[in-house]
């Protein structure tokens, strides 16, 4: 005979996991199998495929990996030769019919009918009976009005009974099932301890009668209202917005849990709220797809078409899916050609200001994790709105790549530099204290006065032949060439930046933070930008230089403003690194470089959760009136305490000053 209810109480766990103990030659094996799908909440395809290696005895923790979209999570646990956890007598890995059938025989020994084997199940259903203590004492302390209401009952059990019933509705908004009576021990116990009444007696509140009519008193007294046609349809609307912004179904489920409740209107039946959730969620979901579609032109889905186009065994989304590579010259390119096969479809011209970011981000993933034939199988709104959106996504990444790694390569670029000075002073080391040495030597005869001052010329040459006759070219490379400064080692990789700048900057819609000032550096990188397009090697007169360093001015512009183009670019490229991290100019396209305003919530954004914070917190919203109220609110919590001070013998104030004991267990 089939069980009504699927789930299995703890007691019943119990009973299965002894009967399994009795039932063929792995008993030990079998009731271990079903302990741990219970604790863990495993399902039967997640226990079967369990492998040693997601078990740690040393740190005592099991590592479970799982399935139908399920987070992996690791939980505590209170080498064999094999792979697997639970094998047959064969050796081979455990299957998932052998584990049902050996929960069937179980079941059939402990005589708790037929089941499923949905272990899991039955720990989920009393997870969701959990509550915190805090939660517990909260909404199940017994106030006077309360006390009234129960002492109208006859007999302890009665008086227990209504209590359990009053604290379980308002802890968990929903009242309990009357066949069999749902009880939950944590609450029976903290409802008698307050009426000083034994837990016990609930056994004996079992009259159906008798609970209905409590029920129903309670949920007058509390003001409650029952799910029915009307509250249905304000659940509907709410779940319905709220799709428009979340797609996890558990996590909708969770908002019309909390709605619910701010609202006072009982839970429906779990099924009931499951099943609304999800045909509300579909509905908006497809508002959003058809919304979407109707913005696309036939141009715009042919393109997203041609994406999903398989040539020489690849795709295009294929390719804007893969992962990649370290910032280099190639890496950059490759970015840049990615970012314009977006452009070319036109999906960046699409508003997608009314779906949610998070939204958006499912959809993304969602493309993301398919392959080319699962996105062509799906339905045509729904797979060009999850192309929509993974486009747009894809883009803001890949301006947020392709920025760093402009920033990575120039960082690399000046290191290079600076190590290849600092080499070249090492190589020349020896040469140079030589030339130091001299000097020191030069400097004692210049102040020997017994040398007359005809004769001093003639000294120098004659103590320093080899410094003064011969000039160094190791020397003057130092002081003068290529490797005399770091800039302008910097400077001789011009051609290496070459090779992506014009069409890097060209792609970077870069801007400044601050819309009141101008910036010189940008000013610079359009007329770059310009002479790049034009093709031009000459820089226009008055080129900006305003943004160079002072340090730097010299080795870019000699004479009278005679401007080295190349030391000039290269300049532009260290500063437009500086200005970046700095924050003084943004890439308006990206996440991680845009402007800091567009990580702050909008105005009107802020206004609703701002009204709930003072709605919820009692705290005033007029500036005017805060010092009064922490004022008083201090006051009053003065007061309280020293209406206490007498009993408390944590904190006292011993001649005006403030004295606080100490934990003896500290």
């Amino acid at each position: 005979e089939r069980r009504q209810r699927e789930f299995l109480t703890p007691h019943e766990i119990d009973q299965l996991i002894e009967a399994a103990k009795k039932q063929g030659r792995h008993g030990h094996r079998d009731a271990t199998m079903i302990l741990m799908a219970y604790r863990h909440g495993l399902r039967v395809s997640e226990l079967v495929s369990l492998r040693w290696q997601q078990i740690d005895l040393t740190s005592g923790v099991i590592q479970v990996n799982r399935r139908k979209n399920g987070f992996n999570s690791v939980h505590p646990l209170t080498y064999p030769q094999t792979d697997y956890v639970f094998i047959s007598e064969r050796g081979s890995p455990m299957i998932d019919s052998t584990f049902r059938k050996i929960v069937a025989r179980a079941g059939d020994e402990a005589k708790l009918g037929i089941i499923s084997g949905k272990i899991h199940e039955s720990l989920a259903r009393l997870m969701n009976k959990s509550f915190s203590q805090y939660s517990l004492i909260e909404y199940g302390q017994l106030n006077d009005a309360d006390r009234i209401l129960i002492k109208k009952c006859r007999g302890g059990h009665n008086k227990l009974g209504f209590a359990y019933q009053l604290i379980f509705i308002r802890l968990l908004n929903r009242v309990p099932c009357q066949s069999p009576f749902e009880i939950i021990e944590e609450i029976v116990i903290y409802a008698g301890m307050q009426l000083a009444l034994d837990s016990t007696l609930i056994s004996t509140y079992s009259n159906r009668q008798k609970i209905a009519a409590h029920q129903k008193t309670i949920i007058e007294y509390l003001q409650c209202r029952e799910f029915n046609d009307q509250t249905k349809t304000q659940l509907k609307d709410f779940i319905f917005q709220k799709a428009l912004q979340f797609e996890p179904i558990s996590l909708l489920q969770i908002k019309s849990v909390e709605f619910l409740r701010e609202l006072k209107i009982l839970l429906p039946a779990e099924d009931t709220l499951l099943r609304i959730v999800r045909s509300q969620r579909a509905a908006a979901r497809q508002l959003l797809f058809d919304k979407i579609h109707t913005c696309l032109s036939p141009e715009i889905i042919n393109k997203l078409d041609a994406l999903l186009k398989v040539e020489s065994d690849y795709s295009l989304i294929e390719d804007l899916k893969s992962p990649v590579k370290n910032a280099s010259p190639e890496t950059i390119l490759n970015l840049i050609k990615r970012s314009e096969c977006i452009i070319a479809t036109g999906a960046l011209q699409i508003d997608l200001s009314h779906v949610n970011n998070n939204y958006q981000r499912t959809l993304a993933n969602e493309v993301k994790r398919c392959s080319t034939d699962r996105i062509k199988k799906m339905e045509p709104t729904r797979r060009y709105t999850a192309l929509i959106c993974f486009l747009k996504q894809a883009w803001q990444n890949y301006m947020d790549l392709l920025v760093s790694s402009y920033i990575k390569l120039v960082n690399a670029a000046y290191t290079r530099s600076d190590n290849q000075i600092d080499k070249q002073f090492k190589q020349n080391e020896a040469m140079i204290r030589e030339s130091l040495a001299n000097y020191e030597g030069m400097k004692a005869v210049v102040r020997d006065k017994t040398i007359p001052d005809e004769q001093l010329r003639l000294v120098l040459y004659e103590r320093f032949p080899n410094e003064l006759k011969i000039d160094k070219p190791e020397m003057q490379a130092l002081l003068k060439g290529k490797n005399s400064q770091v800039f302008n080692a910097f400077t001789d990789k011009y051609s290496y930046f070459r090779q992506f700048t014009p069409k890097l900057f060209s792609l970077l819609a870069l801007q400044p933070e601050s819309k009141s000032t101008t910036s010189s550096t940008l000013k610079a990188l359009d007329i770059l930008n310009q002479m790049n397009e034009d093709n031009k090697r000459t820089l226009p007169r008055n080129v900006p230089i305003e943004f160079i360093p002072k340090p730097l001015k010299k080795l870019v512009v000699s004479g009278k403003n005679n401007i080295d183009r190349h030391a000039w670019e290269c300049a532009l490229y260290l500063k437009v690194r500086d200005e970046i991290k700095q924050g003084n100019i943004n890439a308006s396209e990206s996440k991680r470089f845009s402007s800091i305003k567009s990580f702050f919530i909008g105005q009107d954004a802020m206004k609703p959760l701002s009204d709930a914070f003072f709605k919820r917190s009692s705290f005033p919203k007029d500036r005017s009136e805060v010092r009064e109220y922490f004022t008083e609110r201090l006051a009053n919590a003065y007061q309280e305490y020293f209406k206490r001070e007498p009993n408390n013998d944590y904190a006292k104030v011993v001649n005006g000053k403030w004295i606080v004991g100490t934990d003896p267990a500290e």
